[in-house]
């Protein structure tokens, strides 16, 4: 039904039978490979071997990506290089269900599946079709109601928070069945638990987006250089980006309280309310700021949703306040707000600096090192289970 209807509401020059094609071969991977593993995924995931998860997305990202690069220096079009992304795509459902079979033979797909406990499916999928809406608004508004030159200026920038969100989630869904097994144990150690991976995982993600911060705009620079249509190096979306990704990953841990403890259909109305918000406020500034408006309108429906999982994550599971989370995210806050005034002092000569992508990567190895060391202490510091728990880990104790 995209594939069909959208294109017709596209300001652009390309026929509407390749848009519809591009569309089409793009969501027919998603939907087979969703359909044929994403149970064996799971099963994957909440035994802790994402590692093997991970190992077949990156061995299909490889493949498909070369098939791209192959295909585009041949001359073909980007329908042809969408259709063989597909048919490579594709290829992880063999993978997924030979590993699957072969580690857990006892798995029967078809034998009487007691259905009772999915009872909350209607919720869960409400939920996650609140999601694909916000997370798709901004394109989409683009797109629609722009042109798709500042769809492409969104896509490059887009582009680098979707790789680090990708990192970020790998490492996530790795160690999240810990969580999952403390809570249904139930021995009382669920909320220490909590405590120190929040701060952790907090640490980590306004790390890596502190660094991607002072060093995207540089990076812009160089990978468009050449390109003329339109200006891609814009000093006011960084920050922008960069809020939607903390408040997201902010209230992540919390997210993912709610899941565990199986209250989706209690939630489900307050994720449709986040993508409402997102989508009329993104329309109604779009046509006043263009991509600003879109990006803003994002960051007032994360500034609701966000406090209200970390709320009633804490109130209504966790039985007490949020103020530990929000010292947290508090304090990294602060720290992320020096380096956005220090980036402003020294904006010029990081420019300078970064000329070339060798001294792009050193410099971004030494800002992600003391990037990193300057979270990690202050998440010690601040968070008493978290010290407790790397003292034993240290003292073997």
């Amino acid at each position: 039904m995209i594939s069909v209807i959208y294109p017709l509401f596209l300001r652009t020059e390309l026929p509407y039978w390749q848009i519809a094609l591009v569309i089409g071969f793009q969501g027919l991977s998603g939907a087979m490979t969703f359909f044929y593993v994403a149970a064996y995924k799971q099963v994957l995931l909440a035994n802790g071997e994402n590692y093997i998860v991970s190992s077949i997305s990156l061995l299909i990202y490889v493949l498909s990506s070369l098939a791209k690069i192959l295909l585009m220096y041949n001359g073909f079009n980007i329908v042809i290089l969408q259709a063989v992304y597909c048919i490579v795509h594709c290829a992880q459902i063999l993978m997924f269900t030979f590993v699957t079979k072969l580690k857990y033979p006892w798995l029967k797909q078809h034998k009487n599946p007691d259905m009772s406990v999915l009872s909350q499916r209607s919720a869960f999928m409400i939920h996650e079709f609140s999601s694909t809406v916000f997370s798709s608004t901004d394109a989409f508004v683009l797109s629609t109601f722009c042109n798709l030159m500042i769809t492409s200026v969104y896509s490059v920038y887009n582009m680098v928070f979707v790789a680090l969100n990708s990192l970020i989630n790998s490492v996530n869904n790795g160690l999240n069945f810990i969580l999952g097994h403390s809570y249904v144990k139930n021995d009382g150690k669920y909320e220490t638990i909590h405590d120190a991976y929040d701060s952790l995982y907090i640490a980590i993600v306004f790390a890596l987006f502190s660094v991607a911060y002072i060093l995207i705009c540089p990076f812009i620079k160089i990978y468009t250089a050449g390109i003329t249509d339109i200006e891609y190096v814009d000093y006011k979306l960084p920050i922008l980006f960069v809020i939607i990704q903390l408040l997201s990953c902010g209230r992540a841990t919390s997210a993912r309280l709610i899941t565990i403890a199986g209250h989706a259909r209690l939630t489900q109305l307050r994720s449709v309310l986040e993508a409402a918000i997102n989508l009329i406020v993104s329309i109604v500034l779009v046509n006043v700021i263009g991509i600003y408006g879109v990006l803003i309108g994002t960051i007032v429906a994360l500034l609701y949703r966000a406090n209200d999982i970390i709320i009633y994550a804490n109130r209504k599971i966790l039985n007490r306040s949020p103020r530990k989370t929000y010292l947290k995210l508090f304090s990294n806050y602060l720290i992320f707000g020096i380096i956005v005034l220090a980036e402003r002092i020294f904006r010029t000569e990081l420019a300078a600096f970064c000329s070339s992508y060798i001294t792009f990567v050193f410099l971004g190895f030494i800002l992600s090192l003391f990037s990193l060391i300057l979270y990690l202490v202050v998440a010690v510091l601040i968070n008493h289970s978290l010290r407790n728990i790397l003292i034993k880990m240290f003292t073997n104790k």
